[in-house]
């Protein structure tokens, strides 16, 4: 999906900023690689990690990696591993509401969703022996089981 445009034209207005107090910074404005480094730190220093899902998949070079989702001034940005940075959206669902989890996954941690919030968000496709979900590890086998039983209230 990618950056809105609207966060871009912020995101471009406060790279102004900065430039014009430190003229010279390590690039100029619309250097998109500055801008979303800016990014980063604006939205880890000024907002609220919401969501967070840890993998490792064991193997070397990208075979591991986080993603975080932030809410600022209402809205959410997702920081993925692998893509970066996408946003605003209006609600976490449409940040990351589709969990898919793999034997990769090591931990789901969310301060907006209970335990069966986020297991009910689930896709299982395999996982490890024990998924840490907001903190509190849940076998496998017994992750199955809830999620069949959130899936069949739903149903």
């Amino acid at each position: 999906m990618g950056v809105s445009e609207e966060l871009v034209r912020e995101l471009r207005r406060l790279v102004a900023e900065e430039v014009a107090r430190e003229p010279e910074g390590p690039l100029g404005p619309g250097e998109l690689e500055w801008e979303m480094e800016i990014l980063g730190e604006v939205v880890r220093g000024l907002g609220h990690e919401v969501f967070s899902l840890d993998w490792d998949s064991g193997g070397p070079g990208a075979g591991a990696g986080t993603e975080v989702v932030y809410r600022l001034a209402g809205k959410y940005l997702y920081l993925s591993s692998t893509y970066g940075w996408t946003g605003p959206y209006d609600t976490l669902d449409e940040a990351y509401g589709h969990i898919f989890v793999s034997a990769a996954t090591d931990s789901v941690c969310c301060s907006e969703w209970s335990e069966d919030e986020i297991i009910a968000r689930m896709t299982l496709n395999g996982g490890p022996p024990v998924l840490h979900i907001n903190g509190n590890p849940w076998p496998f086998e017994t992750l199955e089981h809830r999620r069949e039983q959130l899936e069949g209230r739903r149903g």
